[in-house]
């Protein structure tokens, strides 16, 4: 007898029977398996928006205080670091320990769409629907395992919400139903913004069942309901009360323009990623035609199920489970509606932002397929196995889909084992390392903070002010910079063109430059009277880059274009070593490339600086307004800094130059 043919024959209402408990527990083993098997062939790793949580769990559990937020930011609240913290606690904080608490809420989401898809249309439509989320996309199943802040917590908060507000529809006393519904929309509220995609179906069946009752009692209800949910959401409103308001920030609506735009991307984007025609991470088709055939197949399966909630509105004994389906109804459409009308639509590539829809989706799929094993059992078979079986494609396309770790630059990945790095690191006793945040976090909390770290170039966000302030005294050379070959690539001739020596090892697929120290040779500025200036751009202005204030320019008084030059003259052969370049208060018309030259009394010409190596000088201190330049001493008359980029808008400016030579 074939998985079909049992679900075929459980009855589509009645009691729940142990062996509806057997399939349902069978099916949640089914989902445990396939989120198991990736983090174990993934050796449970983490990235650093999950590291974020870890870390929140261990200062939880070190007595600090309790955030209200994810850090570094006033949304998302911090339930699923606590629930970390209690997981850390009795097991031990470990990357395993970040991973269990939204694997856990995934299991339970399986049990939960069961019952929901029961009240609209039965256990058929239950089992359907419990299938499709246990046997998922690949999109939901790499989410049902991601610490990263309360996504798939948030899908499990709105779903049990749902539940309720369903069951409602059919109770004879509706106060604790209201009471429990308002105070998860409340928590969710404070957990993930996504949850204002369940306030709709859920508050519009209280309103259809406690309208009939009078206006005293709607509005008796309604109170009830907002107590509730200021008491679930309290966290959220005690931080805006004394933050002004900061979180409402995020609420803001597209402009109306966009918003057409984030619907398109949505339907042709988000959706399909997330019912498996396309990997999150890329917007091909994961095999041709795959986006239009699995729309196609939920389009058809969707409409029977809409026809079929409308028929049951004109009968008695079906009207509430009609009425409890088209409400699952809004959950789709109102994400999608919400989505595309928020700032966020842009994102249609981050399926994060619509993971609650799973709950509809698979309940109106069930809905829709459960009648078909009644009357076509191997139409309906062969309409699940086929899409089970395009689910588990989406994860397993001949081999293991497990998404790539983060980009760092240039392509590059941050690494999976960090074992041999902080291996080395704390052999060293080196504490405090320069790396990229997608690096660094991780460090931080595979480490247990042993190793901690200033950011080094984008993303810049300071998830925990602490390290800075902690490491604001100890010299930037003294940090280690941790990086991917490519960052290293660019920035070793920097280094070298700033009078920076550094020693180098590869360790954990990265390249980390330690001992780093800048140049110890003598030199001396060279008076300012012994300096002469010309430019082929603004020249009536060039003596304003020599003139000692660094309230003054030169600029070129026109974009930045290849062959702007300025040159400085000297009067005798220098060995010259040095130049300071200083931008001053114009950081944002530093040269978008630049190359440098010596010209000695016989006139030839010595490159000093190559493009490349300034390019890794502007990499290395970004956003930097003070330049030292360093090289071999060569005796020279003159020295050209030659523009070589472009700029459409921004001119090329010097506040202030200097030369310095070689001291005898």
């Amino acid at each position: 007898m074939s998985q079909w043919t049992s679900v075929h024959e459980v009855e589509g209402t009645g009691v729940f029977t142990p062996r509806d408990a057997a399939v349902l527990l069978l099916l949640v083993l089914v989902a445990l398996v396939l989120r198991l098997d990736p983090l174990i062939a993934s050796a449970f790793v983490i990235d650093s928006d999950e590291a974020i949580v870890g870390l929140m769990a261990k200062h939880v559990l070190e007595g600090g205080p309790i955030p209200t937020f994810y850090y570094g930011q006033h949304y998302m609240g911090s339930l699923e670091p606590l629930l970390v913290a209690a997981v850390g606690w009795m097991l031990g904080l470990d990357n395993i320990a970040l991973k269990l608490v939204p694997l856990l809420f995934s299991l339970a989401l399986v049990p939960l769409v069961f019952l929901i898809a029961n009240e609209c249309d039965g256990k058929r439509a239950g089992l359907v629907a419990a299938l499709l989320t246990a046997a998922a996309p690949q999109s939901l199943l790499v989410w049902s395992t991601k610490a990263r802040g309360g996504f798939i917590e948030i899908v499990v908060i709105g779903a049990l919400a749902l539940l309720i507000a369903l069951r409602a529809l059919r109770a004879r006393e509706v106060s604790v139903h209201c009471i429990a519904a308002a105070f998860l929309l409340g928590l969710g509220w404070w957990v993930n913004n996504q949850i204002v995609y369940f306030f709709a179906p859920v508050g519009l069946a209280f309103l259809l069942r406690i309208y009939p009752d009078g206006l005293a009692a709607l509005c008796s209800q309604f109170l009830r309901a907002l107590c509730a949910f200021l008491v679930g959401s309290a966290p959220y409103w005690m931080y805006n009360l004394q933050n002004d308001f900061a979180s409402l920030g995020i609420l803001n609506s597209a402009p109306p323009g966009q918003v057409m735009e984030h619907l398109t991307g949505a339907l042709t984007v988000s959706l399909p990623m997330l019912l498996g025609a396309k990997n999150f991470w890329d917007e091909a088709d994961l095999f041709p035609f795959s986006t239009i055939l699995v729309l196609s197949l939920y389009a058809l399966v969707f409409a029977v199920a809409v026809l079929r909630s409308l028929g049951k509105l004109g009968t008695m004994r079906s009207h509430t489970q009609g009425v409890a389906s088209l409400l699952v109804l809004l959950l789709p459409l109102g994400a999608l509606a919400i989505f595309s009308l928020s700032r966020f639509g842009y994102l249609v590539q981050a399926p994060r932002y619509l993971l609650p829809i799973y709950v509809g989706l698979y309940v109106l799929f069930g809905i829709g397929v459960a009648p078909l094993f009644r009357r076509m059992p191997r139409l309906a078979t062969s309409l699940m196995t086929l899409l089970v079986v395009l689910n588990l494609f989406s994860s397993y396309p001949g081999k293991r889909a497990i998404p790539g770790e983060p980009f760092v630059f240039a392509g590059q990945r941050v690494a999976r084992d960090h074992s041999e790095l902080l291996d080395w690191l704390q052999e060293r006793g080196i504490a405090w390392v320069r790396t990229n945040y997608w690096i660094g976090y991780r460090l931080a909390f595979e480490s247990q903070e042993r190793v901690r770290f200033r950011v080094f170039q984008a993303p810049f966000e300071e998830r925990i002010p602490e390290y800075r302030l902690a490491s604001a005294s100890i010299p930037l050379e003294q940090m280690p910079l941790i990086l991917v070959p490519a960052q290293a690539v660019l920035i070793e001739p920097g280094l070298e063109a700033l009078g920076i020596a550094f020693s180098r090892i590869e360790l954990s697929g990265y390249v980390v430059l330690y001992d780093l120290a800048r140049s110890t040779v003598p030199m001396r500025s060279l008076p300012r009277e012994a300096v002469s200036i010309e430019t082929n751009f603004n020249s009536e202005a060039a003596s304003r880059a020599i003139d000692g204030d660094r309230a003054t320019r030169w600029g070129s008084a026109h974009p930045q274009a290849p062959g702007m030059i300025v040159r400085l003259l000297t009067n005798i052969d220098n060995a010259l070593a040095r130049i300071n370049y200083d931008l001053a208060e114009w950081p944002h018309d530093f040269p978008r490339g630049l190359e440098i030259r010596a010209l000695d009394a016989q006139g030839a010409t010595h490159t000093l600086l190559t493009p490349q190596a300034y390019d890794g000088m502007v990499y290395y201190f970004e956003g930097q307004s003070y330049f030292e330049f360093f090289f071999p001493a060569v005796n020279a008359r003159a020295i050209e800094l030659v523009q070589t980029g472009s700029h459409t808008l921004f001119d090329w400016s010097i506040a202030e130059l200097e030369l310095w030579e070689a001291a005898p």
